[in-house]
């Protein structure tokens, strides 16, 4: 859940939130913010592949946003977020694209080297794909933490493990409203699919898996926001 956006987000349009990370510090953030404007968010710090303070069949959708490529144990990850949704429930996943991610496997070609200039990014160069590594990171001046790059069938041979059933796979285009506004920061990704959105099921006899939360639609349904 991080510092909790999304967590606030689902709460204001109706939803029953439990947050979860192993981040201390944004955990903090999180309730900091809960607490100035409570929204009826409880957070937890915990680590995904063991979700202990849950029982099973207790939330109706789990969400994750650009985190899963961050999870050492994503298959166990995956398993405790199998036994925590009840039978329909949906889980909803953001990540990095493997297939282009940086810097491993995607690099992009500059002519010149040197240059920051987005028109002057020459293509995507994709190399060492089936490679599983990890691969540390920073802003400027932070402390290096891990992610991890896994081929994309991974994901999905942990999914059908675990015992979903892949419903839908987007990979998001960006909106000429954000081109308009953040050019440098969306251009890219109007050239390669840099991120994307799958959405699994855990399989009912019913039709609980149609069920949707969105706007207007405020029948208090549990959510578990797994960061």
């Amino acid at each position: 859940c991080g510092s909790g956006y999304l967590s606030r987000i689902l709460a204001r349009r109706g939803a029953k939130v439990d947050g979860v990370d192993v981040s201390p510090k944004l955990l903090e953030t999180a309730v900091a913010h809960e607490t100035k404007r409570p929204v009826g968010i409880r957070f937890h710090r915990g680590d995904l592949a063991r979700l202990t303070m849950f029982r099973d069949r207790t939330f109706d959708v789990a969400v994750s946003n650009v985190v899963m490529q961050d999870i050492r144990r994503y298959r166990g990850a995956i398993r405790e977020i199998y036994r925590v949704l009840k039978p329909g429930g949906r889980f909803v996943f953001s990540m990095t694209h493997p297939a282009f991610e940086s810097p491993v496997p995607g690099t992009w070609i500059r002519e010149p080297k040197d240059t920051e200039r987005i028109e002057e990014r020459r293509y995507l160069a994709v190399d060492g794909y089936f490679d599983r590594v990890a691969v540390f990171w920073a802003p400027p001046g932070l402390p290096l933490a891990p992610s991890f790059h896994r081929p994309l069938r991974d994901y999905f041979e942990a999914l059908m493990e675990a015992g979903f059933l892949v419903r839908r796979f987007e990979e998001p285009y960006p909106s000429k409203k954000a081109l308009d506004a953040h050019y440098r920061i969306f251009a890219d990704v109007t050239r390669a699919p840099l991120f994307l959105i799958i959405e699994a099921v855990k399989p009912s006899r019913h039709t609980e898996g149609r069920r949707r939360i969105g706007p207007g639609n405020n029948d208090n349904r549990n959510i578990n926001i797994a960061r």
